[in-house]
């Protein structure tokens, strides 16, 4: 049995309503205008004279004159229930669906009305979700074209209207989120990425698993930008999941494991982007790198052929060959990679030559080839003229050509440079010692201990610096130095713990001993040297050939302790081989 209406609950509702601009003329018969109040007055009239019709029509014009939504909805609504009960139920929904595209949460009270309106409602609520979606979505269509234009603020309107009509529309909050990224407000950014996941986190169709991958991978990236690199690492996980082709998720995938020290993960990732994009030599050199950094040489320089294969014209792979190549011993190897990384780029337009030059010029010295070394070092320079390292490098060529008073000046302003690094006052202080400047030299090697107090070489060198001071102070006044006692004891080579490389080290112009072998648990293994280290001094005994390495100790046996002064990787380390 359906509800009939009744006057009372006709005029509590009346009082409530209000409605949307009306299309029509007034209907007051009037003609001056009357206000909110008067067409109430006469909507209610009509309605209990019987003129249904009348009544409807005028909460119509009633809602043209109401302010808010709510307002509008209520009075369109009541006029739906004057029509639906003269049988005009098409233009009862239409009117509904007018109100709930304004109010879709509008409340609706069943007790006010009977069982076929209250199903209408229903239906148009249904309709009404229907138009703002679409409306929503030509609203999103109007921002993108905005944003393709650079106009941001527009953008920003679109969007906005289109979360006002459908507030869980992912795409509008995807792209509010990016606004609100380029506008700094990561904290919006974030909380709209997030929502952007959870509503289309069950939706498996191919548009919104690629939008929640954009999302996660936006999420990653804010994370990566805080370097909180193991959260950054699950969202670029799960978007890797959802769209597996997409080659900058595997590469901020790779760069997060790898800022995490996990490089065989990784290098899956890397490895995963480059057979999308076999010729990318930016991924090419992150996975080498990876390799290289769990230990794999070979396979890191494999990789790096591989890419130079693909793109033979990219210095960055020349360069990155050449340093996986200094680390695996293979100096002859590296120095042709690192000159064809310059060659690629002479005039250093993609910086990549002025890093590619330290690297050769210590190659270069490493192995003799000092005129060379001076020349690549002196480049590096120009375009570094900053860098301490470049200028200690110069200075380390130019003694092994004993040009030492300009070793001095380079290892000078290495110092000057880079005042805290302890080996550069003692790689000066050891120029100073041969042009014969023991003052200078003493106070270098003080410097450099007050940075390094631990350094036995270095405290030796000084000690015997200072003996030779005071030998001559006693030459000038007449006092005889006390000679120092020296050990007797013969120390057999294998003691040490090192195997030397056999060449021909003047014919190859290569000064040092250069390291074969570490014998496991000798007092080398035990300080830390290994192969393809490049043994230069003996206390401050400046060591020719691995055969002049061991006819010294034979000359000069040691006592518990040896101080060693070797080349690796371009930077002198020091050695203290305990051989009790």
């Amino acid at each position: 049995m359906s509800r009939q209406p009744n006057s009372v609950g006709i005029l509590v509702f009346i009082t409530l309503c209000g409605l949307l601009l009306s299309t029509g003329q007034p209907l007051t018969g009037q003609e001056q205008p009357v206000g909110t109040a008067e067409l109430k007055r006469l909507a209610d009239e009509s309605y209990v004279e019987g003129n249904l019709d009348r009544a409807a029509l005028l909460y119509l014009e009633l809602a043209g004159r109401e302010t808010t939504p709510l307002g509008q909805a209520q009075a369109l609504v009541t006029a739906a229930w004057l029509q639906h009960l003269q049988g005009k139920n098409q233009g009862a929904m239409d009117t509904l669906t007018r109100a709930l595209v304004l109010e879709p949460d509008l409340p609706f009270d069943p007790a006010l009305y009977n069982r076929e309106f209250e199903l209408q409602f229903e239906r148009a609520r249904r309709l009404a979700g229907n138009e703002r979606d679409r409306e929503a979505a030509l609203r999103v269509q109007d921002a993108l074209v905005d944003l393709e234009e650079g106009q941001t603020e527009g953008a920003r309107r679109q969007l906005d209207a289109a979360i006002e009509l459908s507030p869980d529309r992912p795409v509008a909050l995807y792209n509010l989120a990016v606004l609100d990224y380029q506008e700094g407000n990561r904290e919006a950014a974030m909380e709209r990425f997030e929502k952007v996941v959870s509503l289309t986190y069950s939706a498996d169709d191919p548009d919104a698993r690629s939008l929640r991958a954009k999302a996660l991978t936006s999420i990653g990236v804010l994370f990566s930008e805080e370097e909180r690199w193991a959260d950054a690492e699950r969202p670029f996980a799960e978007a890797a999941g959802l769209d597996p082709e997409n080659v900058s998720i595997w590469r901020n995938l790779g760069i997060a494991r790898a800022r995490q020290q996990n490089s065989i993960a990784a290098a899956e990732a890397f490895r995963r982007a480059l057979e999308i994009e076999p010729d990318n030599g930016e991924l090419t050199r992150y996975l080498a790198k990876a390799v290289s950094e769990s230990g794999d040489f070979a396979g890191a320089a494999e990789v790096l052929a591989a890419g130079i294969a693909q793109t033979p014209g990219d210095p960055g792979l020349w360069l990155e060959l050449g340093l996986v190549q200094r680390h695996s011993s293979q100096p002859d190897q590296a120095i042709r990679s690192l000159e064809q990384a310059i060659i690629l780029d002479p005039q250093n337009r993609q910086g990549l030559a002025a890093r590619a030059a330290p690297h050769l010029a210590l190659a270069l010295y490493q192995v003799g080839e000092h005129e060379r070394a001076i020349e690549v070092a002196l480049q590096s320079i120009e375009w570094r003229p900053g860098v301490a390292g470049d200028w200690n490098t110069l200075g380390l060529a130019q003694r092994g050509l004993e040009r030492n008073q300009e070793a001095v000046a380079s290892f000078q302003q290495a110092a000057e440079i880079d005042p805290k690094r302890a080996q550069y006052h003692f790689n000066l202080g050891a120029a100073y010692v041969a042009v014969g400047d023991l003052t200078r030299a003493e106070a270098s090697y003080v410097s450099g201990l007050s940075l390094e107090p631990g350094s036995a070489s270095a405290r030796a060198s000084l000690e015997q610096i200072r003996a030779r001071l005071a030998a001559e102070r006693a030459v000038v006044t007449g006092a005889a130095p006390t000679p120092r006692p020296t050990s007797t004891k013969p120390l057999p080579p294998k003691k040490i713990g090192l195997r030397f490389v056999e060449l021909d080290y003047k014919q190859l112009g290569l000064r040092g001993a250069l390291v074969k072998e570490v014998v496991k648990k000798s007092p080398a293994a035990r300080a830390g040297m290994r192969k393809g280290d490049l043994v230069l001094w003996i206390g401050d005994y400046s060591v020719l050939s691995s055969k002049d390495f061991l006819q010294y100790l034979r000359r000069n046996p040691p006592g518990d302790v040896l101080e060693l002064r070797y080349l690796r990787d371009g930077e002198t380390f020091t050695a203290t081989l305990d051989l009790r």
